[in-house]
């Protein structure tokens, strides 16, 4: 019943004292009250099919008194800025915990999957191919949870940070994207069958309309988090245009002297810090040793692009607004260098904890990584007076001496491994989300027979070491349960346990089915979950 509307404000007669055109205001509307005759809501969208309310608002002849001016009629004109601290807070809250959510259900239900979901005899989980989506999912996912909660703080404490909040946004929601696609790929058939048993497929389909809402991510990413935080973070730019605008000659010179000399100083600690890979160059805080390296790698990083951004800001000037492909890659640079300082804040935050090592080191792995490609990027495309010189021997040599690769093998395995343990930390790294315990369907269902698969991996163990000593013909364990039983090799107690695993991971993988009276809509009670059509 409360709309709250923002309009382009013209005064004809300045009754209200700001001028003919008063500028950007917001407006509260109450449906219902005398003048909103002509004022229409209720209708909806549909987003992709997904339960998200949106719909139009439409009006003619509508009244407003002027005292439903959001903050008075002093906030006439002042709309935008009202606008743009409102969609700071919410961008940094709302969107990003709905990418990570989904981002962090998607890790954890594929992670249990792949380990309840067996082939040829092993978990696929056991398989490099999907054991490589599970590591991806499992570090990238720690790592934006660190940079949701290190961005929310600044709300927390006032602050409407709208460059930290457009990063948060867009990456966020561009990545959980990807998360799902991966988690798809794993689940396969029992992601792509709908029905109440699917758990990635939903939120699969719904990720277009987080990355589109409040701003496409192409528009973020290209215009938005370069555009502002270039001007608004740098320490000389914008003193250096108020001075300006204010005709101050003494701060237009001492500024536009520091803005050359961290120019020049930039530039040679950038060469410096690239031949040293950071050693000896970079101060490191006092942090736990074994991620000193990437503190180093950070600080390299950061002189590379506060060099690069000056050199935009030269020779590039006012033209780099319409430079989207280029602005994107300084947003990426950004954008991962926020999300990697998070990732290692957090480790320190949380005491340092030993078993979470894995998945620090593949997020901000990746997160360098990413920053290598993106500073690539900007190398091979620099055009103006020094292009040259950064696509021909800048490129070459950041070529052959790259902050970070990809994540290895080696690094991945482990992150992986941190996803297909029901754990303490498993649970702990998904604190905050709703895992159901009720078994009987869904995601409840599914982390019951991960639980239960890994209580009777030892039983599993004696049948494999009975089937070495020949005591036992091939076949899975599952399959042999009742013999190993039979010739003494386990035990009731071990034969129950190994049977409940294996009905539980039975009705796990099972994907729903429906009659065809269901499947068409016809049918009185809905959709069932059975597996049988019904029967």
């Amino acid at each position: 019943n409360l709309i709250s509307l923002a309009v382009r404000l013209h005064d004809p007669d300045n009754l209200l004292g700001k001028g003919e055109d008063a500028g950007i205001t917001v407006l509260l509307l109450e449906k219902g009250a005398p003048g909103t005759e002509g004022l229409h809501i209720g209708d909806h969208h549909d987003p992709i099919g997904e339960y998200f309310e949106n719909g139009p608002i439409v009006g003619r002849d509508v009244i407003v008194p002027a005292k439903n001016v959001l903050g008075g009629q002093d906030y006439v004109g002042k709309g935008w800025k009202m606008l743009m601290e409102s969609l700071a807070g919410g961008r940094m809250v709302s969107l990003p915990a709905s990418g990570i959510s989904a981002m962090r259900v998607a890790a954890a239900a594929t992670g249990a999957y792949s380990m309840v979901r067996q082939q040829f005899g092993i978990p696929i989980g056991k398989m490099e191919g999907i054991e490589a989506k599970v590591g991806k999912m499992a570090g990238i996912s720690y790592s934006f949870e660190a940079a949701r909660v290190f961005g929310c703080s600044a709300v927390d404490q006032g602050i409407q940070p709208p460059v930290t909040s457009a990063v948060m946004k867009a990456y966020s929601t561009e990545v959980a994207r990807e998360i799902g696609i991966d988690a798809m790929d794993v689940t396969a058939g029992a992601g792509v069958m709908q029905g109440p048993n699917n758990i990635i497929g939903r939120g699969y389909c719904a990720a277009p309309v987080a990355v589109t809402v409040e701003g496409a991510n192409i528009m973020t990413r290209t215009l938005m988090i370069f555009g502002q935080g270039a001007t608004r973070c740098h320490p000389f730019a914008y003193k250096v245009v108020q001075a300006v605008e204010s005709n101050d000659v003494d701060a237009f010179r001492s500024n536009l002297l520091g803005w050359l000399w961290q120019f020049v100083a930039g530039l040679f600690m950038s060469i410096l810090q690239g031949v040293t890979r950071g050693w000896f160059t970079v101060k490191v805080p006092d942090v736990a040793p074994e991620t000193r390296t990437f503190y180093r790698r950070l600080g390299w990083a950061t002189t590379r692009f506060g060099l690069l951004t000056n050199l935009a800001m030269f020779f590039i000037g006012g033209k780099l607004k319409a430079r989207g492909n280029l602005t994107g890659r300084y947003a990426d640079v950004l954008a991962w260098l926020f999300i990697a300082t998070s990732t290692l804040r957090r480790y320190e935050a949380e005491g340092r904890r030993r078993e979470d090592l894995p998945l620090v080191q593949y997020g901000v792995t990746y997160a360098l990584a990413q920053i290598q490609r993106a500073f690539e990027g900007l190398y091979e495309n620099f055009d103006g007076p020094v292009g040259l010189v950064l696509r021909t021997i800048g490129r070459l040599w950041v070529g052959l001496n790259p902050l970070a690769k990809m994540p290895s093998d080696a690094m991945t395995h482990k992150a992986a491994q941190v996803l297909q343990r029901y754990d303490e930390q498993y649970l702990r790294l998904y604190e905050g989300m709703y895992l159901p315990t009720d078994s009987s369907k869904g995601m409840g269902r599914l982390l019951d027979a991960f639980r239960k698969t890994q209580e009777a991996e030892p039983v599993r163990n004696k049948i494999r070491n009975a089937q070495k000593q020949r005591k036992l013909p091939r076949g899975s364990a599952e399959e042999l349960v009742d013999a190993a039983l039979d010739a003494g090799i386990i035990t009731s107690g071990e034969h129950k346990t190994l049977s409940a695993a294996r009905d539980a991971c039975l009705a796990a993988i099972e994907v729903d089915v429906f009659t065809h009276d269901e499947f068409v809509g016809k049918a009185p009670h809905g959709l069932t979950a059975t597996g049988d059509g019904g029967a």
